[in-house]
């Protein structure tokens, strides 16, 4: 992992960032109810509400690791640390996403309601995404774990590697998010089932292997320390 290019970092970063936004969450319902009381521009819209958060996020990340690393005297330890919390959260990640699709407990739905959306936004799409982000305690963990720990890697290739990653994850929720506001304001109101569990599947299997790097990352640095 800590050898990617800007390119793999970038790529790496989208992937995990649309397996994350495939699973049902409150800027998923956001963007629904948005879309549905104001049409499609309101999914970009939530997305950049979500993007600004995140960028804070990144940056306080990126500067409070720099930080850390740079007055450790156990800084391989730290970074082993890190990168098997990161491990960890890909896997329950994979765990949740994969079971969850074989036994047929995720269905997409699509249908929002107007009124709520213009009860619970405030007729301000990028605030309604920011909340939704931050009042999820998934999302909070998410960066606490795995975000911290591709941070550790993506810092091997200084800020280009922190930009690069933050503009993958962005691209991934946008790519989905924006896809499901496409579908919502052409009408549809449901995903096939079987479609959209066989992609969460692909995705788990994914997570997984990227787990066992993240995991090998650790504890390759555990035994440097």
């Amino acid at each position: 992992m800590e050898n990617l290019s800007l390119a793999g970092i970038f790529a790496y970063s989208l992937w995990v960032a649309l397996s994350g936004a495939l699973m049902p969450g409150p800027v998923l319902m956001v963007t629904v109810a948005g879309v549905t009381a104001r049409g499609f521009g309101a999914a970009p819209r939530v997305v950049l509400g979500h993007a600004l958060l995140e960028l804070a996020v990144v940056a306080a990340i990126f500067r409070g690791l720099a930080r850390v690393l740079a007055e450790s005297g156990s800084r391989h330890v730290v970074i082993g640390v890190i990168g098997l919390a990161g491990a960890a959260a890909l896997l329950w990640m994979a765990w949740g996403m994969g079971s969850s699709a074989w036994r047929g407990n995720l269905r997409l739905d699509l249908q929002g309601d107007p009124a709520a959306a213009a009860r619970g936004t405030g007729a301000r799409d990028a605030v309604a995404g920011a909340v939704a982000s931050v009042s999820n305690p998934y999302w909070i963990l998410w960066w606490l774990t795995l975000g911290a720990a591709s941070m550790v890697a993506a810092m091997k290739q200084g800020l280009g590697g922190a930009a690069a990653f933050y503009l993958g994850h962005i691209s991934g929720d946008l790519v989905w998010y924006t896809a499901v506001g496409a579908l919502v304001a052409a009408g549809r109101r449901s995903i096939d089932d079987r479609v959209y569990r066989g992609f969460l599947l692909l995705c788990a299997v994914a997570l997984a292997v990227l787990a066992i790097l993240f995991g090998a990352f650790g504890l390759g640095r555990l035994a440097a320390g």
